[in-house]
């Protein structure tokens, strides 16, 4: 990282540019880079979110250098947004007062591998996808990972919280994370486990409010022995949502579900992208479900019958493997739509499936 326009004989924060060297920046052009992230926000919203260009950006290789950087922040009173990826469009990885961003950037691979007890510690700033390809090579899989894996990393998943391709089977982050090494606000540097003092708990989802994550413990599984893939339409909202609730109660539980409503479909559609149609449709678009199993083949093979039950119970149709295998293929690309035209800010709702069709 250049730090041309700002000799550090000259720079606001010297003892920081000397701990960090070119890892420390305040060029104006390099600080641009941090103003936002991926959502759409008017120019009149943005000057309305406060200070959102920050005074310096350093760039921490370790967890010593990130302790450094805090304690350095906190004497001098200086707010801290830590940031990698930044793929969200909350702006939660935005400055709204300036001070320091920290880019962890610098934090970023597999530290190492426990084949007896199946974890993976990992840098924060790791991708996702990254981390899965390290563990395939290996003959292991994560329990789960976001819909934008390519991109967001794992420390970033930690700080939002959330749920996956894979939850419903392995539930939500939290419950597969063993410990995290966080660094606090006074620069104290403590591992948080489920009954550590404060809790791992306390860190997932507070979007780096409460301390910075700067390496991750986590569950995972060997690689899958099997794997089936399944797209059903069906008449109506209404008889998804059912078998949502069938599917969802039956055992084996699936891997995966997903679900794109008509609307959706034909947004794809204008986009420019092709979507299955049924031939129950009629030249229209029907709510799909995708459902996918992995584990053993015996799972595999008694998940393809619960998924022809429940379909047939509900009014549904499966539709070709070739388009099941489509479908997961673009697991990663639920936002390619936006293609169709600009969107102002992104929203996530939480509801309970009982409730779907209705909402």
């Amino acid at each position: 990282m250049a730090n041309r326009q700002s000799p550090i004989a000259n720079c606001q924060f010297p003892k920081l540019a000397d701990l960090l060297g070119e890892r420390y920046t305040e060029s104006p052009f390099e600080r641009s880079f941090y103003r936002r992230d991926l959502a759409s926000v008017p120019a009149f919203l943005a000057s309305l979110l406060g200070r959102t260009t920050p005074q310096a950006v350093t760039r921490p290789r370790n967890t010593e250098e990130v302790a450094a950087v805090v304690r350095y922040a906190a004497a001098h009173r200086l707010p801290i947004t830590p940031r990698a990826a930044a793929t969200t469009v909350y702006w939660n990885a935005v400055p709204v007062r300036g001070g320091l961003v920290m880019d962890l950037n610098g934090l970023r691979g597999l530290v190492s591998l426990d084949e007896e007890h199946l974890t993976a510690t990992v840098l924060p700033a790791t991708r996702w996808q990254e981390l899965d390809q390290a563990l395939q090579r290996r003959g292991y899989a994560l329990l789960s990972y976001p819909t934008s894996a390519p991109a967001a990393t794992v420390g970033g998943w930690v700080s939002m919280e959330g749920h996956g391709i894979g939850s419903l089977k392995y539930k939500g982050l939290e419950q597969q994370l063993v410990s995290l090494e966080v660094v606090l606000p006074d620069a104290q540097v403590i591992t948080a486990t489920a009954d550590s003092d404060p809790p791992l708990a306390w860190f997932v989802g507070a979007e780096g409010t409460l301390g910075i994550v700067t390496r991750v413990e986590l569950t995972i599984r060997r690689w899958p022995k099997a794997a089936g893939r399944h797209l059903v339409a069906f008449p109506d909202l209404a008889a998804l949502q059912g078998a949502i609730l069938s599917l969802a109660a039956s055992s084996p539980t699936p891997y995966y579900l997903h679900f794109t409503d008509a609307t959706y479909l034909r947004l794809l559609r204008q986009a420019g992208f092709t979507s299955p149609v049924s031939p129950l449709a009629l030249g229209g678009e029907l709510p799909l479900l995708a459902v996918v199993y992995e584990g053993e083949s015996e799972e595999v093979m008694a998940g393809a019958q619960r998924v022809h039950d429940i379909s047939a119970a509900w009014g549904g149709e499966e539709l070709g493997t070739d388009l099941a295998e489509a479908e997961w293929q673009e697991r990663f690309s639920a936002l390619r739509l936006k293609r169709a035209g600009p969107t102002l800010l992104g929203a996530e709702s939480w509801l309970p499936v009982a409730n779907l069709a209705a909402y």
